[in-house]
């Protein structure tokens, strides 16, 4: 039976294959041509739709061309008090005329939009400027046919045409006609009239539908749920109502509106269901006859197989004396006769194989064994690799909450101890500058001193808990490098003052003055060294040394940083871990000197972040030099001139700077105490400020007038620092105002989420007076000197 399957299906692929493609081609031909001419006559009907609605809008537009020409018009807008009532009226009637059936009004509007006449007396005198007909047609001073709208003195949506007065290619006015929106329809029907079951709809591109033949969308503004159609001409298929439908969209000439005319799917689709039902018809009836005749075929072809088949099947089942009978053609024959002689070598090879089988066999079981052995073995092992995995997995999840964990906490802790330590510091200056006691200012100097020691540690802790978290970022900026050393070591004379030290500069003839690096960590690190030096220094001297090393082209430079002293020293050991975190060169170190070990740590940090090399050179008793060696580039000189090394920066100008403004800062901070301090520091430099207790209130204040400063803290009730810069910053009076960051947040992602929120800058808490002078210069001008 399989055989006779196999050549019925071999005549089958040869014979009624062919045929079925070739009737199948001709099918398809045949449908695309019936859809093609189905598609050409809607795309046609389209067509002509669109045309009948842009004939007709085109003639509503000419007539009131050939209407706002009337002679009487421009004087009537020019001198309307000088015109006969009556007279108007009778032109207008005669416009609205030119619509009988869907006219509903006509008037005459002033270029101020105001109407002077029309056949509704009740409009007359009303103003219909703020009407999208009266913005159009003034705006591009020629005829226009809009809507279907719906006006602000009537509830009903119509059209509107509209064309302005001239005289002399000045606009005097303009002519008004309200169209009911009912005439798209009439127009609409008239055309596909015709055609039974086709309708067609009139929408814009937003979905408006304005007008439609089928009366499932009588009310409709929109088209429905579902009805969705594309708004560029062509081929449709919505589906709504629980069907699809299939048409044709067309823009309508000079308009905005766009036409669809459709039908239901199923009457689109019935030619070309007929069309496949004929076809089927006939493939069905080629098929039944042509297998018929296969099957015989097949039958008479198989036979002679068949019984080869049987034999086989005999042998199969382990009768290997059956035997083929050698009859039939000569390929029959000679079939059989190979068959048996393979029938006989087969007797003989089964037999050898299953002595070999027999030794497989117990092969196979010695194999199976030491599988099972190996499989168990595997087994406990991924089992360890699973364990092993997953307790790292735990751990790694543990350290990384632990690490979230803390540096939320150090975030949170520096925000509430700077808030304090603002207090303190600002406070204890303010006392220290205002009291002319000698034994009380020694005193808060004392008070200040410990505060900016304990305010040091804490930002030692922030920058080593930033660094092993991997966020402590780099900036680049432009700086003196005179100015730079200039500064770190005004920043220590005061010290090294007090305990009879001498300071010493020393910079390489020919160095680059104008650098381009991160002078903010630059600086930490000389004044780390440059504040060890003087602290373990109990006599002779201190001094900072700048030269270079190398060049790496044209732009890059490696400079030498060494700071030196005479003090105690350290061993060789001590200096293995110096640079290692709370490390100092002994325990007694630390009981007379204090300190963390944190300094050298951060420097070590900061130096490689930087690119660059840290060392030290000492030996006990004879001082100790430690030094950097960093990559810098060079800027290109420009023009202004550098002081000479050696030289003694000029002393600045006696005095407080001070502002005369006409307005009050704004300062907006939840703490008294604060606004106290700010309050303080403002009115030295002759500022006067209005307070916020928080967000809320400083918005509220910066809607009633303009501030030429806002100071603005973060963290605050009711509304934080962030949200109300961004809602002062919408605020006409403020969007340019400058806005100062004014907070006790000061990680890098804290300064960009206030400059990301609109703010122009970031002050520290505590307040340092003198990055607060640097601000005012910055953002208010400079000021006059008391």
């Amino acid at each position: 039976m399989k055989t006779r399957l196999l050549v019925a299906g071999v005549l089958v692929g040869v014979t009624l294959l062919p045929l079925g493609l070739v009737s199948g081609w001709q099918y398809l031909t045949e449908s695309r041509r019936t859809a093609d001419e189905r598609n050409a006559e809607l795309h046609s009907l389209s067509q002509e739709a669109a045309r009948d609605l842009g004939a007709r809008a085109d003639r509503i537009l000419d007539n009131l061309r050939a209407d706002v020409a009337m002679p009487g018009l421009p004087e009537l807008l020019d001198k309307p008090a000088s015109v006969d009532p009556l007279w108007a009226n009778r032109v207008l009637t005669l416009v609205a005329l030119r619509e009988p059936l869907h006219a509903t009004s006509v008037g005459l509007l002033d270029v101020n939009g105001r109407n002077l006449a029309d056949t509704q007396a009740q409009r007359i005198g009303r103003p219909e400027a703020d009407e999208v007909y009266v913005k159009e047609v003034l705006a591009r001073r020629y005829p226009q046919l809009l809507g279907p709208l719906t006006p602000s003195w009537d509830d009903h949506p119509a059209l509107f045409a509209a064309a302005p007065v001239k005289r002399d290619g000045t606009v005097l006015g303009l002519l008004r006609l309200r169209l009911e929106a009912g005439l798209l329809g009439q127009v609409l029907a008239d055309s596909l009239s015709a055609h039974g079951d086709v309708h067609g709809i009139v929408f814009d591109a937003q979905g408006q539908l304005f007008a439609g033949t089928d009366s499932r969308l009588a009310g409709e503004r929109h088209l429905p749920s579902g009805f969705h159609v594309e708004n560029t001409p062509g081929p449709q298929e919505p589906q709504w109502a629980g069907r699809i439908w299939h048409g044709h969209v067309a823009p309508v000439p000079g308009t905005r509106w766009q036409v669809m005319v459709y039908e239901p799917k199923r009457q689109f689709d019935a030619p070309l269901q007929k069309l496949r039902g004929e076809w089927i018809g006939f493939i069905t009836l080629l098929a039944l006859l042509g297998m018929g005749a296969v099957w015989l075929i097949a039958a008479i072809l198989s036979r002679p197989l068949a019984r080869l088949s049987e034999v086989a099947e005999g042998i199969a089942a382990g009768d290997l004396s059956r035997r083929v009978s050698v009859r039939g053609t000569e390929e029959f024959r000679r079939l059989g006769q190979a068959f048996n002689a393979m029938n006989e070598r087969l007797g003989q090879t089964v037999q050898s194989l299953s002595d070999e089988l027999a030794q497989r066999r117990a092969a196979e079981a010695a194999l199976r064994d030491s599988e099972a052995r190996l499989q168990h073995a595997n087994s406990d092992l991924e089992r360890q690799v699973r364990e092993r995995t997953a307790d790292l997995a735990t751990a790694k999840e543990a350290a990384e909450a632990a690490s979230r964990a803390k540096s939320a906490f150090l975030a949170n802790m520096s925000h509430e101890i700077r808030t304090p330590m603002n207090a303190v510091i600002g406070l204890t200056q303010l006392l220290h500058d205002d009291s002319q006691e000698p034994v009380q200012r020694e005193r808060l100097k004392r008070v200040f001193d410990a505060a900016q020691h304990l305010m040091g540690l804490i930002n030692d802790v922030l920058d080593l808990s930033r660094i092993e978290a991997g966020k402590l970022s780099l900036e680049t900026v432009a700086f003196d490098l005179q100015a730079l050393v200039d500064r770190m070591l005004g920043m220590v004379e005061s010290a090294a003052r007090d305990k009879g030290l001498q300071l010493h500069r020393s910079m390489e003839a020919g160095l680059p003055l104008r650098l381009l690096g991160d002078e903010r960590r630059l600086g930490q690190v000389l004044l780390n060294f440059l504040g060890n030096a003087v602290k373990f220094t109990q006599r002779g001297e201190v001094g900072l040394a700048v030269s270079q090393v190398r060049e790496d082209g044209p732009d890059r430079v490696w400079l030498r940083f060494e700071v030196w002293d005479s003090g105690i020293g350290l061993t060789a050991e001590q200096q293995v871990r110096v640079f290692d975190a709370f490390e100092q060169a002994d325990v007694s170190t630390t009981r007379r000197f204090g300190g963390t070990g944190l300094g050298l740590t951060i420097s070590r940090e900061l130096c490689q972040l930087m690119g660059g090399q840290i060392g030290v050179a000492s030996q006990p008793g004879q001082g100790s030099r430690f030094w950097i060696l960093l990559p810098l580039q060079r800027l290109m000189p420009s023009g202004e001139a550098s002081p000479a090394p050696g030289a003694v920066p000029a002393p600045a100008v006696a005095g407080l700077p001070r502002w005369h403004l006409p307005g009050k800062v704004l300062v907006v901070e939840d703490n008294a105490v604060n606004q106290e301090v700010i309050q303080a520091l403002l009115a030295r430099h002759g500022l006067q400020a209005d307070l916020a207790g928080d967000g809320a209130i400083a918005v509220a204040l910066a809607q009633q007038q303009a501030y030429p400063l806002v100071l603005m803290d973060m963290h605050m009730p009711l509304m934080d620092g962030l949200e109300a810069t961004r809602r002062i910053r919408r605020l006409p009076l403020h969007q340019r105002t400058p806005i100062i960051a004014m907070t006790a947040n000061v990680y890098e992602d804290d300064r960009q989420r206030c400059l990301d929120a609109g703010m122009d800058a970031h002050l520290a808490k505590p307040i340092d007076p003198q990055a607060l002078e640097r601000l005012l210069r910055q953002w208010l001008g400079d000021p006059a000197v008391a």
